[in-house]
């Protein structure tokens, strides 16, 4: 164990060689149960399971929630006069949490959008979680997860053939999914 480095006649090159501690359990979060929009308050919900099956149950959940913005796609000698950048962050939410006895945990937050943009523009709006499970080891794993929510509820795709016949009756599809590209059931 400790640093290692290998020479020859062409040049050399340094490691370090490290104990290898197998990782006891992981963590994850689970799919969204229902639908939400912007000003609702999120619940997701997490898992921290043993590799053996066993639950780890009261481990500090260290989480953070941070917002970012996109918008639809825009022409780009628009983009940088009328629209701020996508990409921008701003922290949301950070807390800690335990699991419970079954390994469970849960992160909740407001899914509060940034009031300044102009809702015309179809700002969407990507809120990132991040958790960091502590068992009483001191073993840390993590887990994220991205929940895209905006003023657009759903997106709507239409599939058309590429050629069709006027006397016949046009087949089209119409697809609806949500910002997440989850189907969205709608009228």
């Amino acid at each position: 164990l400790g640093r290692m480095t290998i020479e020859s006649q062409y040049g050399s090159t340094s490691f370090r060689v490290e104990e290898y501690k197998r990782p006891k359990f992981s963590a994850s979060f689970e799919s969204l149960a229902e639908a939400y929009s912007l000003g609702d308050e999120i619940e997701v919900q997490g898992k921290a399971m043993g590799f053996a099956g066993n639950a780890i149950d009261g481990a500090t959940v260290n989480f953070r929630v941070v917002r970012e913005i996109s918008y639809p796609w825009i022409p780009w000698y628009y983009y940088d006069r009328y629209f701020p950048k996508s990409g921008e962050q701003q922290e949301i939410a950070q807390g800690e949490v335990q699991t419970d006895s079954e390994g469970n945990f849960i992160v909740k937050f407001t899914a509060t959008p940034d009031l300044s943009l102009d809702k015309k523009n179809n700002p969407a709006f990507t809120f990132k979680i991040t958790a960091d499970v502590v068992d009483i080891s001191g073993e840390t794993h993590s887990a994220s997860k991205s929940i895209k929510l905006g003023y657009l509820g759903f997106e709507t795709s239409i599939e058309l053939p590429e050629a069709t016949d006027r006397s016949e009756a046009l087949s089209l599809t119409i697809d609806t999914r949500n910002l997440d590209g989850q189907f969205q059931a709608t009228e």
